[in-house]
């Protein structure tokens, strides 16, 4: 198995049906802005909600499980989101798996998604933070 593509976004619908798959709200980078006490008192953790949507080809016909955890600009592991139980049918060529996830934002720079299916990492998802103060 191996990721086709995989992209945060806020929106994704699944164009099974039709042929036509939209992702709305594609983030290449995350603006935010935020309180001004933000930055006074350290940086309070902020969630923001996001979707994480992974377009996996080349499986095998099964059972499988696809993890996801996000990695802070330090590096530190901050958080594992929910596995996700996949059954992947051998008619299928391509198969979505689709997290939402609420990103703890702990100051600006680059949030990291690392992605594994069965305890195997397929790849990495950066995604550049920059939070700036509401005006008073």
């Amino acid at each position: 198995m191996r990721i086709q593509y995989a992209v945060v976004c806020h929106d994704f619908e699944d164009g099974e049906w039709y042929g036509v798959t939209n992702l709305r709200g594609v983030r290449h980078k995350l603006y935010a802005s935020v309180d001004p006490g933000y930055f006074e008192d350290g940086g309070t953790h902020h969630g923001l909600p996001v979707k994480l949507v992974v377009s996996l080809i080349e499986g095998t016909p099964g059972n499988h499980t696809i993890h996801v955890s996000v990695r802070r600009p330090t590096g530190e592991a901050h958080r594992k989101i929910m596995p996700l139980p996949i059954a992947w049918d051998e008619a299928s060529p391509t198969f979505f798996a689709i997290f939402d996830i609420n990103l703890e934002v702990a100051g600006n720079g680059t949030y990291e998604f690392a992605i594994l299916a069965d305890g195997e990492p397929l790849g990495t998802v950066p995604l550049p933070v920059e939070l700036s103060p509401l005006p008073r």
